[in-house]
């Protein structure tokens, strides 16, 4: 089904390359080293994109040509013109403080009739409880231990202030815009190392996804349109 497949791998194969458009002005909010346009698709349909990151270093590591001009601030605080046509994150909502100034701020940056779309793991997702109630080291330490593969993509703090479906629409909405999908996922691997504990996860997930408890899924992708 559907919502059982992962929702990260679904984002960055799928939804994005769906909604990239030949030419397009585009914002990767915080892709950092890892941007989620490769230089190959960039160049493909002659891209102009801009990163935007709150780490300079993260910046500075992303592929050669990845970007086309770069971006230091935190989300919550940047003021862009309105210049962009599409606009997107992947896993990056959840680590910002300020989400609705966030929302505000990329919404303005906008162009009339633009788009964008966010992957996002959700507050109310068993892993995203632990994190907050283990904080940031302790989380790292038990993410890391469990999953070493993490390190090189993981660990930031995390936060999932306003992080979940509803609340994030309502954000959307709020900033004048037109939610035109939100796809919850009940797919997530945290504790795939330990299969007893795997397996009633995956027995929770369904039976959510079968009582449409969106707002308790694993992560979502909501993808949002300025009118004009």
């Amino acid at each position: 089904p559907l919502g059982r497949r992962d929702g990260n791998y679904r984002f960055v194969t799928e939804t994005l390359p769906e909604l990239l458009r030949p030419g397009q002005s585009v914002l990767d909010v915080g892709g950092g080293k890892n941007p989620g346009v490769s230089t190959e698709l960039k160049a493909r349909l002659a891209l102009k994109i801009d990163g935007l990151d709150a780490s300079e270093d993260e910046l500075s590591r992303a592929p050669a040509g990845a970007y086309d001009a770069t971006v230091v601030c935190d989300v919550s605080r940047v003021q862009l013109p309105a210049n962009y046509e599409f606009i997107f994150s992947c896993a990056v909502m959840e680590h910002v403080r300020g989400v609705r100034a966030a929302a505000a701020a990329l919404a303005a940056a906008l162009v009339p009739g633009g788009t964008m779309a966010h992957f996002v793991p959700n507050a109310f997702a068993p892993f995203a409880i632990a994190n907050r109630v283990l904080g940031v080291d302790r989380a790292r330490r038990v993410l890391f231990s469990a999953i070493p593969s993490a390190r090189h993509l993981q660990g930031f703090a995390a936060y999932y202030e306003d992080c979940w479906p509803s609340r994030f629409r309502q954000i959307c909405e709020e900033n004048g815009l037109e939610v035109v999908a939100l796809e919850p996922h009940f797919c997530s691997g945290y504790v795939q190392f330990f299969w007893p504990m795997h397996t009633l996860d995956v027995a929770r997930q369904l039976l959510l996804m079968g009582a449409h408890a969106m707002d308790l899924c694993e992560s979502f992708t909501i993808v949002a349109r300025k009118p004009g």
